[in-house]
């Protein structure tokens, strides 16, 4: 089979979350890099087996090197039920032979409830900042994403901005954030 070749700028690779061949679950749960012009797995990341706690992976936002990816995971302590953000950088080499997994600097963040409906990430394009929703609101026993957390990449520095446009019986969430061109501001979208 023959396959156009990329436009220019268009990502080489996408990342899906996806469960194992041979388990499914959330809590069971890959990132799986592949490439945008084949479809084909380069390569994949399992779901960090920590004692005491639960991983789910949530979200993926890949930097502007194409070779890295940030996987948003809510982390249930299984002891005090309570629950977390924590989120690992996934670099892979090459053709995917290789890959690694870290924790980024800043972590953990807070989470509310053991389910986020929707929420976004997206890296700056100078791949220095992270920005990403967070959910403080909660409405018929789940969670929403209703702020936005920026981590400086480097040092580990963030920032929340909280909405407040939430009322009483009502939900106020962002499903979509992406950074401008320059870097500089946000863009998102309310619903």
């Amino acid at each position: 089979v023959s396959y156009p070749a990329l436009p220019a700028g268009f990502p080489k690779y996408f990342a899906q979350i996806a469960g194992p061949s041979q388990v499914a679950g959330p809590s069971n749960l890959d990132v799986i890099i592949r490439s945008t012009s084949t479809g084909e797995e380069v390569t994949r990341a399992a779901t960090p087996d920590i004692p005491d706690y639960r991983l789910t992976p949530l979200n993926v936002a890949t930097a502007p090197d194409s070779r890295s990816f940030y996987i948003e995971y809510r982390a249930v302590d299984l002891q005090k039920n309570t629950s977390q953000i924590w989120i690992f950088k996934l670099t892979f080499t090459h053709g995917g032979s290789s890959n690694y997994l870290e924790w980024i600097k800043g972590d953990p963040f807070p989470a509310s409830g053991l389910l986020v409906n929707g929420g976004s990430m997206a890296v700056s394009p100078d791949g220095t900042k992270l920005a990403f929703t967070g959910a403080t609101q909660r409405l018929d026993g789940q969670s929403w994403p209703d702020d936005i957390f920026v981590v400086d990449l480097r040092t580990g520095a963030r920032s929340v901005w909280q909405v407040g446009l939430s009322r009483p019986g009502q939900t106020f969430t962002i499903p979509g954030i992406s950074w401008t061109s320059d870097g500089r501001s946000l863009v998102f979208r309310a619903v």
